[in-house]
């Protein structure tokens, strides 16, 4: 987006909620709107409706892509594609089940479904019209997918799953008995490993390729519990457990650069990292 530039742009995008694969929370070539800002509000919901939740939405291939559950009274939810061109909704698609947040990229919108019969899909629908291209059955808890370079990936009790965006055919699949905290983080991915933390198990990385693990780290303290999507930028991965404190780790090998102490609020929201400093809201406020 230039300087003059004061609308969307149907060229930029924000394929995760963080924008990167790794999280960073960070696009360095964006620019907001440098004069009179335009907004548009895009309805969550027709009718009476009651919306009670939506996830953060994502930007590719000229849409905003979003997911939402219905109200309380109802199974329902919906994943959604609004045109930032046409200003309209491009498409729509109900499910009686719950929603992932969606990622995107190369083509493909893709979620997680969970029925309420515990029955789980990682699906991928096209951009364009909402079609659905493929669909793969999941056991167990899940994690929000990532897609990057074409490829989804996304963690569930059975282990770490990299999958072929385009069609859904397994790229690899490595075995893990792991406790995660269904629908609540995402992995990172980076060029060379993907990381992800688990519920009571400590944090991994697997090698990005064929997803043999490379390291393991646990912190130490009894019970701790990792829900937090970990962030990777400049080779230090940062990530958070549920008691009080905020890692830094070497991405390479695990070992711990740093760690911070929250003494007032236990737990972490997801973090942002540019131009070298790490941006962490919590109860209190941002740091």
């Amino acid at each position: 987006m230039d300087d003059t530039d004061d609308g969307l742009n149907p060229d930029e995008e924000w394929p995760n909620s963080q924008y990167d694969a790794a999280h960073t929370g960070y696009n360095p070539t964006a620019s907001g709107s440098k004069s009179d800002v335009e907004t548009t509000n895009i309805p969550l919901a027709t009718g009476c409706v009651e919306v009670e939740d939506t996830y953060a939405p994502v930007v590719g291939d000229g849409a905003v892509f979003y997911s939402m559950k219905e109200g309380d009274a109802s199974t329902e939810s919906q994943l959604r594609a609004w045109d930032y061109t046409d200003k309209k909704n491009r498409w729509s698609k109900t499910f009686e089940e719950s929603v992932s947040r969606p990622t995107v990229g190369d083509g493909v919108v893709c979620v997680i479904t969970s029925e309420y019969s515990e029955e789980t899909f990682i699906r991928g629908f096209s951009t364009d019209d909402g079609s659905e291209l493929w669909s793969t059955t999941v056991e167990g808890d899940f994690s929000h997918p990532v897609i990057t370079d074409g490829i989804v990936y996304v963690i569930n009790a059975t282990g770490a799953h990299a999958l072929n965006a385009n069609d859904g055919t397994e790229k690899w699949h490595t075995q893990m008995d792991i406790r995660l905290d269904d629908g609540v983080v995402a992995p990172a991915v980076t060029d060379d490993s993907v990381y992800f933390t688990t519920w009571l198990d400590g944090l991994y990385a697997l090698d990005v390729e064929t997803g043999e693990q490379q390291w393991t780290f646990d912190a130490g303290a009894e019970g701790a519990v990792f829900d937090m999507t970990p962030t990777v930028a400049n080779g230090t991965l940062i990530v958070g457990d549920r008691e009080r404190y905020l890692y830094a780790l070497d991405a390479d090998d695990g070992s711990e650069q740093w760690r911070f102490e929250n003494g007032a609020v236990a737990g972490w929201p997801s973090v942002a990292v540019a131009n070298g400093k790490v941006y962490v809201g919590d109860a209190i406020g941002v740091g």
